[in-house]
């Protein structure tokens, strides 16, 4: 099981997936819609970012910090996942 995280001030659930494949498509809706706000705000939106995070059991697996360019169509931004790193033990 996974959620889908709007982690703004204060953090919002999007979602929950039943598989990874599942959160990667509710995160593209939501970056679809939020560039499509910001077509329709217009200039109003330059600099502005959104942060995300896909949580498993174990704590965040992906995150993704878009920000919508609106002079230009919607192109997904999931090649720009960052993964978790794995926890280094000095």
């Amino acid at each position: 099981m996974y959620e889908v995280w709007d982690t703004g001030d204060p953090p919002r659930l999007i979602t929950r997936a039943a598989g990874l494949d599942e959160a990667h498509a509710a995160l593209d809706g939501e970056c679809r819609r939020r560039h499509d706000q910001a077509v329709a705000n217009g200039e109003g939106v330059r600099g502005m970012t959104h942060r995300f995070e896909i949580r498993g059991g174990d704590g965040p697996v992906t995150w993704l910090v878009y920000a919508p360019d609106p002079t230009g169509p919607y192109a997904s931004p999931l090649s720009e996942l960052d993964e978790q790193p794995e926890e280094v033990t000095p």
